[in-house]
């Protein structure tokens, strides 16, 4: 799948209503164990006074529930739209949002890879001090419940 990102078009602006936005995770270690795609879950359909759990915290939990350790991984965070009209995948800025920061400093993840909008650099190597800067709340979770 990140071979593939080199051929995902770029564009920082999508009329609403046109396609849909997507979240996905993958955790490398020793450059070819690869797991993932992880999806961020919503809160309950029935229930949504539960909380969402998104894909960067997500893969870490699973990954630490299957007894495999986070240390010297690479944490690849990747976002894109695809716009029904013209048939189009676009990368697109994915910073963590602030509790994922949080998380992801907890755990000492170090190495991360965000996808960005600028076509000359789809794929950013970030570090903690990156995201810290870059980050914002979650609009999706559920805060002080």
């Amino acid at each position: 799948m990140i071979l593939l990102l080199k051929r995902i078009v770029v564009r920082k602006v999508m009329p609403k209503g046109r396609g849909y936005d997507k979240i996905r995770c993958w955790f490398i270690k020793n450059k070819k164990q690869v797991y993932g795609p992880h999806f961020p879950t919503l809160g309950g359909c029935e229930d949504m006074s539960m909380s969402s759990l998104h894909a960067e915290e997500g893969l870490c939990k699973k990954l630490l529930s299957q007894n495999i350790s986070l240390k010297n991984g690479t944490l690849y965070v990747i976002r894109w739209t695809y716009d029904k009209q013209t048939d189009v995948y676009s990368l697109c800025n994915c910073v963590p949002c602030k509790d994922c920061v949080n998380y992801l400093t907890k755990k000492n993840i170090k190495n991360i890879v965000i996808s960005t909008d600028n076509s000359e650099e789809p794929l950013k190597k970030v570090d903690l001090d990156y995201l810290k800067l870059h980050t914002r709340p979650s609009k999706g979770r559920l805060h002080g419940r």
